[in-house]
């Protein structure tokens, strides 16, 4: 297993948080998340859209039929639990290694199906799911990428790190560092020998470690490792996803149980937030936190939400003193 995936599961993946999907409800969970995340269409702050769509498509039974089974969410977040989300990437990588089912053809499927149904059934869902995992990238365990923004008085770097966190949300942090020329030299972020930007493992490391750091202090910690200024600092977050039968947070209000609701929370501090504030309805303002001069600090957390919540949503925003920013959730028939 690769060292950046170790993070992920030596965290609190533990099966007691996991939940089975009864075998009626998985296309349908799996189609109304998609219809969520496009109707949101989220930004580069978050992780990719599109991998997390193909993603969804891997794990959706008219792709995989029950291939990447037991299909399960994990309660925390109401998103596909990491064994469930890890077996398409294993099935990935059997995927790319060479044609095998991809090369399968109609006649022989077709064939396949008249001598034993189950056995056909499989052998068209997994060649239905190795032309999609051979050709579209998906969500990873734990990633790191940094690219060089810009290289003259000052050299400026962006950071991503992308995640499955412990409890169950996808995440993404981005942080821009900027210093003098010639900084990097000393820190964990480089230039190779190519000009292509690297980072030291222990980087990726630290990030893990620090999922849960209100974003203030990681800034501080980004800032102190790193030997430059962090100019921008986003953490964001896929999830939680309410859907019924799921269970709901005690905190939830009892007119948004009759549907379906997904949660995009961003938070940022950054030069170029002109006015801070605070427009998340789920979580209270932090207190205490000091902003340099001259940066700015926002949350915000957007919805999909079912026809039917948009009301009740909008109102239990505004008893917290948010005017929510919602979209319609209308998963596609099939």
């Amino acid at each position: 297993m690769a060292d950046e995936q170790k993070d992920a599961v030596a965290d609190d993946q533990t099966a007691d948080a996991y939940l089975p999907l009864p075998e009626k409800q998985v296309g349908p969970y799996v189609r109304a998340l998609t219809a969520g995340l496009n109707a949101l269409a989220p930004n580069r702050d978050f992780v990719p859209l599109r991998e997390s769509l193909n993603h969804l498509k891997a794990l959706d039974p008219a792709t995989s039929g029950t291939l990447l089974w037991p299909a399960e969410v994990d309660v925390r977040s109401g998103l596909p639990s990491f064994p469930w989300m890890e077996r398409a990437i294993a099935e990935q990588a059997l995927a790319r290694q060479g044609e095998g089912y991809t090369r399968l053809s109609d006649q022989e499927v077709a064939r396949a199906l008249r001598l034993d149904a189950a056995l056909g059934a499989r052998m068209h869902h997994r060649r239905l799911l190795h032309h999609h995992l051979r050709e579209e990238a998906l969500l990873p365990i734990s990633r790191l990428e940094v690219a060089l923004k810009r290289l003259g008085r000052s050299t400026d770097f962006v950071l991503r790190f992308d995640r499955m966190t412990p409890g169950g949300a996808w995440m993404r942090v981005c942080a821009e560092l900027s210093g003098r020329a010639g900084w990097e030299r000393y820190g964990p972020i480089r230039r190779g020998a190519d000009g292509r930007a690297v980072a030291d493992r222990g980087l990726q490391h630290l990030l893990s470690r620090h999922i849960g750091t209100p974003l203030m202090a990681l800034r501080a910690q980004l800032n102190q490792v790193s030997g430059a200024e962090v100019t921008r600092l986003s953490r964001t977050f896929v999830g939680p996803f309410w859907f019924p039968g799921l269970p709901m947070p005690d905190a939830a209000p009892e007119s948004l149980h009759k549907g379906l609701l997904l949660h995009l929370s961003a938070e940022v501090v950054a030069r170029d937030v002109r006015q801070s504030g605070h427009r998340d309805p789920w979580l209270p303002p932090a207190v205490g936190e000091i902003v340099p001069d001259d940066y700015g600090l926002y949350r915000e957390r957007r919805f999909a939400a079912s026809p039917n919540l948009m009301t009740p949503l909008r109102d239990w925003a505004a008893q917290k003193g948010v005017d929510v920013i919602a979209a319609p959730l209308v998963p596609r028939a099939g």
